[in-house]
């Protein structure tokens, strides 16, 4: 989906569907909602508004809300893959906003020595500020798995997370949990194709590096 010129655009590796304009489409689901209960196929509308918008948490919520069972087979596909979509994209950004967060690497003292407030860590603490916790959006994205590729993100993810909150060692953990796929495997990065063991290589080497040496 993309805005062009006013336009709500479906895109599709054969063409472009079908249009509708932005504003049409949030008048007819204000109606609607005026009226009554969306029903699934308006909710999907509206999440995919919200994806576009950036809104990834109000996308997930709505999307959550969905029986895709009661929805043809190609809409309850879009639904499925617009949660995972909005997961991805939500615990993405919370682990970056923790990285910024992060004092340099050669101040930080190990994470059993970070300060801890009521009996929880620095991690469990960020995650009770957000809408929806990274560590909550991870287990919902792994229920929504379909394919050893969908796996494989959620493993990337914990890395990342990890890695993201100074938790290096769990993060060498979980990529070095990943070397037991097959060589084969391919790892979806951006527009390109990685082989697993080239990219496994790369991770461990990163987190390696920035490991004190107590950590190694």
């Amino acid at each position: 989906m993309m805005i062009s010129q006013q336009r709500l655009v479906s895109l599709r590796p054969w063409g472009v569907p079908c249009f509708a304009d932005r504003d049409a489409v949030e008048s007819l689901l204000a109606i609607i909602t005026g009226d009554g209960p969306l029903d699934a196929n308006d909710r999907l509308r509206a999440a995919e508004l919200q994806v576009i918008d950036g809104n990834h948490v109000s996308a997930a919520e709505i999307l959550r809300e969905i029986d895709s069972a009661a929805m043809g087979q190609a809409a309850a596909t879009r639904v499925r893959t617009l949660r995972r979509k909005s997961l991805v994209a939500i615990i993405r950004n919370q682990s970056t906003s923790a990285a910024r967060e992060l004092p340099a690497r050669e101040e930080l003292p190990a994470l059993e020595e970070l300060p801890r407030r009521e009996g929880r860590s620095l991690r469990e603490e960020q995650d009770a500020r957000e809408e929806l916790p990274a560590g909550e959006a991870l287990a919902e994205l792994e229920a929504l798995a379909e394919n050893e590729q969908h796996l494989l993100t959620v493993r990337r993810l914990q890395a990342e997370r990890h890695a993201a909150h100074g938790d290096r060692r769990a993060a060498f953990d979980v990529y070095w949990t990943l070397a037991r796929l097959p060589n084969r495997t391919l790892v979806e990065d951006g527009k390109t194709s990685v082989r697993l063991d080239r990219w496994l290589a790369a991770r461990l080497a990163e987190v390696w590096i920035a490991m004190k040496p107590a950590e190694r």
